[in-house]
């Protein structure tokens, strides 16, 4: 029996997108971009003495800075993290979890909740 064979692209993802008839697309991070995003949140963790996650220290930017990362307009730039803290934040969750599917973060969130469960069992 042969092992199976996976097939991957280097071209990034893209979802268009209208926001009030303007055209948008939203972009799939490239690896270095979702590291550094991680590491944005990461560094937001409240750790107790023995590391363990216990809170966030800063919300600010939260949804907005995945979304600068991957949000762009019709003239092909990101949008800016201060154009979308003015959008409604009905608006600003819808395409957050909209950039986290895309780029695979929900999955990222996940196996961190779990792996950060594990180690408090």
């Amino acid at each position: 029996m042969s092992p199976t064979r996976k097939s991957f692209s280097l071209k990034l993802k893209e979802e268009e997108i209208d926001i009030d008839g303007v055209p948008y697309r939203l972009r799939e991070l490239t690896g270095a971009q979702r590291d550094a995003y991680i590491k944005t949140q990461s560094d937001r963790a409240e750790r107790n003495v023995e590391g363990k996650v216990i809170g966030v220290k800063n919300f600010d930017g939260i949804h907005t800075k995945l979304l600068s990362m991957s949000l762009v307009d019709a003239s092909g730039k990101l949008v800016k993290e201060e154009v979308l803290r003015s959008w409604p934040s009905s608006v600003c969750e819808a395409l957050y979890t909209a950039a986290q599917e895309l780029s695979g973060l929900d999955k990222a969130e996940e196996k961190g909740a779990a792996e950060e469960a594990a180690k408090n069992d």
